[in-house]
């Protein structure tokens, strides 16, 4: 049984959630607004607004107009973005992408260095801390201000201990990355699967905003998924990727065969083109590699499969109808409002779309089909740093579970989340 002291607090700490998604979302709002929204008594109201105010989280707007009988004219109140500051992390193979937000996720300043993963996890620690730095620093801000750091990581990754159980990107096992990050800067860290705060990106910035259930599928190298239930990213490993859709197909790289992964991915995509170009097909991607199958990309895939080759439109087609195929048994189950197919292979768009949406209309049952059931990102390579941002602007509203300390007081100096 929850102490009554302890219930209260949860209803306080929601309640004050409630008013600052309010006003995020329907700014500037009077008092008497924020109430007849929230179905809040007007005490209950006043009392959270002060503390807001005094902690500096929101801030008078002007004021309203009266009634239609008339009185005394409304002080309205918004979200104070200058409150505090987000960073948003995407450690990927290639990049360390990172992003400055304010509270209401506005972009202050972004950059990218190389992530030189040979160098080694300190190099790849100290470098990140730099990038933050950097990107803080630039226009004016102090550390103190930023109320955490949300950090996008390939693999298996304990949200809650911010380790990093595996990545085979890194050949990381066992990484505390949380610690490693928040011990050298001193600022509160929250770490997840790259997939995952992806999917948060989508919630905070993107197709899903309005979403309360959500499948993420997200299409790289490899094939990741995440689930979203009212409003609250699932915190356990999605492997759609794993779903079977060929008989006797091409072996996974988990062991079995006809894995989605292992035909709709954009290695598989370029697996498969650069065997058709080796085979003597006829095909622009032999110009577009310089004559060196070895170098096609699911890029140049895509980009011949757009202008017209024949062969490059076979290969996204077989991947795209495929995954459609492994989508529909998804939704079959799940039946998410809405799918959001994001990662690097999002980026050839119609290309791989059209024959996602044929196979899954060909699969799925026909009662939850719909025309605008799948989208593409639209947050396209910064899904991953928009949603680290993400990870720290739904922790701090208390959009989904592990949020910041209950007084909005104790924020900056939260350990964890």
């Amino acid at each position: 049984m929850v102490r009554q002291g302890a219930g209260l607090r949860l209803v306080k700490q929601a309640n004050t959630s409630l008013i600052i998604n309010v006003l995020k979302a329907q700014g500037p709002l009077s008092q008497a607004e924020i109430s007849r929204i929230t179905k809040l008594t007007k005490s209950t109201v006043s009392g959270i607004i002060n503390e807001l105010m005094s902690a500096g989280v929101i801030r008078e707007a002007g004021v309203g107009t009266a009634g239609s009988s008339g009185g005394r004219r409304p002080t309205l109140l918004e979200l104070n973005p200058e409150a505090f500051y987000v960073v948003g992390v995407d450690i990927g193979t290639t990049n360390i992408h990172a992003i400055l937000t304010n509270l209401t996720g506005a972009s202050l300043n972004e950059k990218a260095i190389p992530t030189l993963p040979r160098d080694g996890l300190d190099s790849l620690v100290r470098r990140t801390v730099e990038l933050i730095k950097e990107i803080v620093q630039e226009p004016g801000i102090q550390m103190s201000e930023l109320v955490g750091i949300g950090v996008a990581a390939a693999g298996l990754v304990d949200h809650k201990t911010g380790v990093v159980k595996y990545s085979p990107n890194f050949n990381w096992r066992n990484v505390p990355l949380k610690d490693l990050l928040e011990n050298t800067i001193q600022v509160p860290v929250s770490v997840d699967n790259c997939t995952r705060v992806m999917a948060r990106g989508e919630m905070w910035f993107g197709a899903a905003k309005t979403v309360s259930n959500l499948l993420y599928v997200n299409v790289g190298y490899g094939i990741g998924s995440a689930l979203v239930i009212d409003k609250k990213v699932v915190q356990r490993d999605s492997e759609m990727g794993h779903i079977a859709v060929m008989e006797d197909g091409p072996v996974c790289g988990c062991g079995k065969a006809g894995c989605v992964e292992a035909i709709s991915s954009g290695s598989a995509i370029e697996a498969k083109a650069r065997e058709a170009v080796n085979q003597g097909r006829s095909s622009m991607m032999r110009d577009l590699c310089d004559g060196d199958p070895s170098r096609i990309t699911a890029k140049i895939v895509a980009d011949a499969a757009r202008a017209g080759d024949i062969t490059a439109r076979r290969v996204m087609s077989d991947a795209g109808r495929y995954l459609g195929k492994a989508i529909a048994a998804a939704v079959n189950f799940f039946n998410p409002e809405l799918v959001v197919i994001g990662g690097g292979v999002s980026l050839a768009g119609d290309i791989y779309l059209e024959p996602v949406l044929s196979g899954f209309r060909s699969y799925v049952m026909r009662d939850l089909y719909s025309d605008d059931k799948i989208v593409l990102s639209e947050l396209g390579i910064r899904g991953g740093v928009l949603g680290g941002a993400g990870l720290i602007l739904g922790e701090f509203s208390r959009l989904d579970a592990g949020g910041p300390p209950g007084r909005i007081e104790d924020v900056r100096s939260a350990n964890s989340y």
